[in-house]
């Protein structure tokens, strides 16, 4: 019990607001629901976001300058 308070409190310092919401979440009647609507609307934001960043940075070269061959790189 104590580990499970102890890495709840490791988040909530992490990040206050979401462990507000999720725990807000949680208290009402139907949250399975409330969280799959939560965490694909989550997902489908992050998807939105990084394909702009992309799309934006393909733009200015980002990454285009390598001096190295691929198979060495990684």
């Amino acid at each position: 019990m104590i580990w499970n308070v102890l890495l709840l409190g490791v988040a909530a310092g992490l990040d206050p607001a979401r462990m507000a919401h999720i725990a807000f979440i949680l208290t009402r009647s139907r949250p399975l629901r409330l969280l799959v609507v939560w965490w694909v609307g989550g997902f489908g934001v992050s998807m939105i976001v990084g394909a702009v960043l992309v799309t934006v940075l393909k733009d200015f070269g980002v990454g285009q300058s390598s001096s190295l061959p691929p198979g060495i790189e990684i």
